[in-house]
């Protein structure tokens, strides 16, 4: 059964109309990577990325499904490749991805998700601007979230590019700062091995050099998430799209991550996460991606 179907059938809300999310508490938009080096095939496990990954996305499904109130399902590629499954934001409120209308949404969406081929290029500044915009644009959400899997490799973005790391620093960061700010997890594949660490932050002076002493001050998700005990990469101002290592892309996304709220982790091509693939998080209890 498809996603569409299952949004109008009678035991669905189904895709909901942004103009009217007043009854609404928590947005979710839950982001997979389909591009071209997810087919990288893994030594842990003799699949490739987009296999393994999608394993790891559809935990984040069911958690979103369990756990927020509106949840969009999306796939992304290149330019103009940004898709969703669900059509738009789907009300799944009081749903249980293992029992009754939940669990049917949720095979839906499985279904959808494993029929998926990686291929093409990444517009990953692209898909993240354009969520989090669509997120921000709700005005009666109470939490808005983002959770991603992706092997990240930004090639592509016509509106939220300008090289790497900086796309992360440009255009992403302050869509998860500036009021009202988003949460943001991300699960990474990496030809390296194990998690990328975080490094420590000694004062608030050195995010305020990067972000702005307005946005500093004005912003209180900076006063209310301990942002002290984090590091923001050393990032290049360029907006040259410059050849530069996966690890400095990563360790930028691991960082807006941490600094929204969020978690991150990386998991090598050579290793096999059975458990423990939550992201670190400073909200685990959700799980999977988020």
């Amino acid at each position: 059964m498809s996603v569409k179907l299952i949004a109008s059938s009678a035991f669905l809300v189904g895709v909901t109309s942004l103009a009217n999310p007043s009854f609404a508490d928590t947005y979710a938009t839950a982001l997979f990577d389909k591009t071209g080096s997810m087919n990288i095939t893994r030594a842990a496990s003799n699949e490739t990325r987009c296999e393994y990954g999608k394993k790891l996305f559809l935990q984040t499904v069911s958690t979103g499904i369990l756990r927020a109130d509106f949840l969009n399902v999306k796939t992304f590629a290149g330019p103009g490749q940004l898709d969703s499954i669900t059509m738009g934001f789907s009300d799944v409120r009081g749903l249980n991805p293992y029992a009754g209308p939940g669990l049917a949404l949720f095979e839906s969406i499985s279904a959808e998700i494993n029929a998926v081929s990686c291929s093409g290029a990444t517009s990953l500044g692209d898909a993240l601007c354009e969520s989090m915009d669509e997120l921000k644009a709700i005005a009666g959400a109470t939490q808005r979230r983002v959770g991603l899997v992706t092997d990240a490799s930004e090639n592509s973005s016509t509106q939220c590019g300008g090289g790497v790391p900086d796309y992360i620093n440009n255009h992403i960061v302050p869509r998860l700062t500036t009021p009202p700010p988003i949460i943001f997890n991300v699960t990474i594949l990496q030809a390296a091995n194990g998690n990328v660490g975080l490094r420590a932050l000694t004062t608030s002076q050195e995010l305020s050099a990067l972000q702005g002493e307005d946005a500093l001050q004005d912003s209180s998700i900076w006063q209310d998430r301990s942002l002290e005990k984090y590091e923001w990469p050393t990032l290049s101002r360029s907006t040259e799209k410059t050849a530069v290592s996966a690890t400095t892309e990563v360790q930028a996304l691991i960082n807006a991550a941490v600094l929204s709220g969020g978690g991150a982790k990386v998991i090598g091509d050579s290793q096999v996460c059975t458990e423990g693939c939550d992201p670190e998080s400073q909200d685990p209890s959700w799980g999977g991606g988020w």
